[in-house]
């Protein structure tokens, strides 16, 4: 093989790799922009809830599951609901006919720290009670078990 050949497979490797890099760069920041614009929702409705005099409540649903999804027009079992402040502590574990989710609520955040489904999304979700992380959930949902943790604003 000549030199300009090797010359021009080399140019040709380097241009694929900067473009792989550029293509990678751009996926981070669009990901990284929705992640902070629906956050900065979440917190937007948090902060207007509290100005209007609402306290935070954390809720915790069971609904019934079919096909790994929640049944459309199921009834919705509520199995906790308090006041979500930061000196709230609770830990307890949720089991049904699926599987379990063991949740914990300390420290003004609310997660799910085990559970056997065999995705476990929801162990990487997260809720808080005011504006400590930027990447929260707006709920956190375990389909194939049929709980679902959410916070809501209400009127004390």
């Amino acid at each position: 093989m000549s030199r300009q050949n090797t010359l021009f497979l080399v140019s040709k490797q380097v241009l694929v790799i900067i473009l792989c890099i550029v293509v990678v760069v751009v996926s981070i920041c669009f990901a990284s922009f929705f992640a902070f614009r629906a956050n900065f929702k979440i917190r937007q409705q948090k902060k207007e809830a509290l100005a209007n005099g609402q306290v935070l409540y954390i809720v915790i649903e069971q609904y019934e599951v079919q096909n790994f999804k929640f049944k459309p027009g199921s009834s919705v079992k509520v199995l906790y609901e308090a006041k979500f402040t930061d000196d709230l502590e609770y830990y307890h574990r949720f089991e049904n006919e699926y599987g379990y989710n063991t949740v914990e609520i300390k420290n003004g955040e609310a997660k799910v720290v085990a559970a056997d489904c065999r995705d476990g999304v929801c162990k990487n979700q997260l809720i808080t009670n005011g504006f400590k992380n930027w990447f929260e959930s707006p709920s956190i949902i375990c389909y194939p078990h049929g709980i679902k943790i959410k916070w809501e604003a209400r009127t004390s």
